[in-house]
């Protein structure tokens, strides 16, 4: 990647501004764009800042392998939090309705 990447968070951003309308997650059924997938990680992200969530926080996404499980992985990234795969110990529980942006409960 270019030096402008210094995270794993950077890679989504990044993505999203050279290739906007790519493919970044493609599915049996449909695919999405890696700006779509940028524009729900920063909804993601100002959700778990507003609600409190700090560096190192622990959180989890409660969701099959999807668009809205890669959302929330760097949105938490991006948030500076700590994707964890356990609920012990946990900050933080998204849960997705059923269409990438919409996000039913938090907490």
């Amino acid at each position: 990647m270019s030096s402008g990447v210094s995270n794993l968070s950077d890679i989504i951003a990044a993505a999203a501004a050279h290739n906007p309308e790519g493919r970044a997650v493609v599915t049996s059924s449909s695919s999405v764009t890696f700006r779509a997938v940028f524009q729900h990680a920063e909804v993601i992200r100002k959700i778990l800042i507003t609600g409190g969530v700090t560096r190192g926080d622990r959180v989890i996404a409660r969701l099959k392998n999807s668009p809205e499980y890669v959302a929330s992985l760097f949105g938490a990234l991006m948030a500076e939090a700590r994707k964890h795969l356990a609920e012990d110990n946990l900050n933080v529980l998204v849960v997705y309705g059923s269409s990438l942006g919409r996000v039913d409960a938090l907490n």
